[in-house]
């Protein structure tokens, strides 16, 4: 028992140095399965599941091809999900649902891999023999994800940013890192920009005093208070100040929904409070007001609201009032 806690313990030192440094968490998942997979005994297939759109999602593994997706509370892995804790299970035969992707597994050990508090995937490890892991894989294979957790970004794609956003009025008391505001406004500059005049501007507003009063001036957006983060996203005017500046925020709600953010867009723009919030933050007169980001880590997971279906809203050619649905 000793030599196996020292071989895990050597295994995650390895793991240390594999990752130090690099935060491409696809990287990082793919010499990890590589690590367990070589270095590990009796085991026939090592790897990762990620999270996409709501369910796991085959990610970096080694050992034979496996299932593609799991839904959340299916089989060991989506169990491990859905119940936000380590499985290790002795038998897999004797696991109700167990989905058989390897007929020669016969135990396995899943470990929920976690960043900022949400669950992005899984560990998954099978073994040929029953019983092959126990309490000791566990406690170092918990901390071996934690390793890859602390030293990677696990950003969602563009797509499933654009996709899962939603507006969110609710935040726990936790600070946005200031990398991650970073990588918001770089991704805000980016933006569009009408002749590339690049009129847009930003403030970043965490003072908790300052959060308060700025809800005193902005009718309906009282959370703003609660939340950690608050980002005027404010422009020179110009031509297209107001197009530019629309389309900045909208890289900032993606970008945080990306890192694992949630935000809500409180209108700015021609609002009563407009120019009181401009006089708040001493803006130049040729400057404006386009929008107020509330943005931190949601206290729930709100439910998607009604969207109309694509064939509503799509033309082609022509606008047709009077087609089908």
């Amino acid at each position: 028992m000793e030599d196996k806690e020292k071989k895990l313990r050597q295994i995650n030192q390895q793991l240390k140095a594999l990752v130090s440094g690099e935060d491409d968490y696809l990287a990082n998942l793919s010499n990890a399965a590589a690590l367990l997979y070589n270095e590990l005994e009796k085991v026939n297939w090592a790897g990762f599941y990620l999270m996409k759109e709501g369910e796991l999602v085959l990610g970096p593994f080694q050992g034979l091809p496996a299932c593609i997706r799991i839904k959340v509370g299916n089989g060991v892995c989506g169990s491990a999900v859905e119940d936000e804790k380590t499985y290790v299970v002795e038998d897999v035969h004797q696991f109700e649902g167990h989905i058989a992707c390897d007929s020669a597994s016969e135990s396995e050990i899943v470990v929920p891999l976690y960043a900022d508090e949400r669950i992005v995937g899984v560990l998954d490890i099978d073994s040929p023999i029953k019983e092959r892991f126990d309490d000791i894989d566990k406690k170092y294979l918990e901390e071996f994800a934690k390793i890859i957790s602390k030293e990677s970004k696990f950003q969602m794609d563009a797509l499933e940013s654009l996709k899962s956003r939603r507006s969110v009025r609710s935040f726990k008391d936790k600070k946005v890192e200031d990398e991650k505001i970073i990588e918001m406004i770089d991704a805000a500059r980016l933006a569009p920009s009408g002749k590339n005049i690049q009129p847009v501007e930003y403030l970043i507003i965490q003072d908790e005093k300052k959060r308060k009063e700025i809800t005193e001036i902005a009718s309906g957006g009282d959370f703003i208070a609660e939340a950690p983060l608050c980002i005027a996203v404010i422009s020179k005017k110009c031509e297209h100040d107001i197009e530019d500046g629309s389309a900045a925020t909208e890289n900032i709600l993606i970008s945080a929904k990306a890192q694992g953010l949630d935000s809500c867009w409180v209108a700015g723009y021609k609002k009563d409070y407009s120019s009181g919030i401009e006089e708040y933050f001493s803006l130049p007169e040729d400057y404006r007001l386009i929008s107020l980001l509330a943005i931190g880590y949601s206290n729930k997971d709100p439910e998607p609201p009604a969207k109309k279906s694509i064939e509503e809203v799509i033309h082609y050619e022509n606008f047709d009032l009077e087609r089908e649905v």
